[in-house]
């Protein structure tokens, strides 16, 4: 039996300032998304919601949501390979940094659900450890946590021992962490690991930066009272 798709509900959401598209869904699935940065602004954010005629919704999943960046501007994003996690498993996540020049040192705040976390270990990354090494430098970590309401504040600094020459691109963490077995309350859909704050410092000084965290679609196996 032939079936259409045409019936299914695609928006599209600028969360960055607020306003909802909806998108013409062909027979196929097949939809267009025209997507621009909003004027004055160095960064725009999008995601697609979804509605199908058993009123299955789902909103900004990490597949289907989007960062517009102005070209050349500065920031440091975190990303993961692995973005459909079960409880008990392990998350791998990678903090990079764009466009950040001859950087010494960088501070970041990160905030989590710590009913759906638990972080493992933060080191520095092999990319930038094999950098450092080459450059006969060093890096040094030091983290604190603390609780905010329901969510773990955790602050890193990534501190060197020089510049790193010649650096556009860089992973400069590895951070690990596991998604919880069992939780108080019911634990399904998107969850965030958001970078709250973001400071690098060179030899000009130090600056904050556009920031941007990783969302994780959690998918319970069974629940537990």
């Amino acid at each position: 039996m032939e079936t259409s798709q045409g019936s299914n509900g695609v928006t599209l959401l600028n969360l960055t300032r607020y306003n909802a598209k909806n998108l013409e869904v062909a027979a196929d699935g097949n939809f267009t998304a025209n997507l621009k940065l909003n004027e004055g602004t160095d960064t725009t954010r999008f995601t697609l919601r979804t509605l199908d005629l058993a009123m299955n919704r789902m909103q900004e999943h990490p597949h289907s949501t989007y960062h517009l960046i102005k070209a050349g501007v500065p920031y440091v994003k975190l990303a993961s390979e692995n973005i459909d996690v079960k409880y008990g498993e392990g998350v791998s996540v990678k903090l990079s940094s764009q466009h950040i020049e001859k950087m010494q040192k960088a501070n970041v705040e990160l905030r989590f659900p710590q009913n759906i976390f638990t972080l493992e270990d933060v080191k520095v990354s092999s990319e930038l450890q094999q950098l450092l090494d080459n450059q006969g430098l060093e890096g040094k970590i030091s983290t604190s946590i603390s609780t905010i309401g329901n969510n773990v504040v955790l602050g890193i600094q990534l501190e060197l021992s020089g510049q790193i020459e010649g650096s556009h691109e860089m992973p400069l963490l590895d951070l690990s962490y596991s998604v919880k077995e069992n939780h108080t309350t019911y634990a399904k859909w998107i969850h965030n690991i958001n970078i709250t704050k973001a400071t690098v410092q060179n030899e000009d000084g130090s600056h904050d930066v556009q920031r941007f965290g990783q969302g994780f679609n959690i998918l319970p196996t069974q629940y537990r009272n």
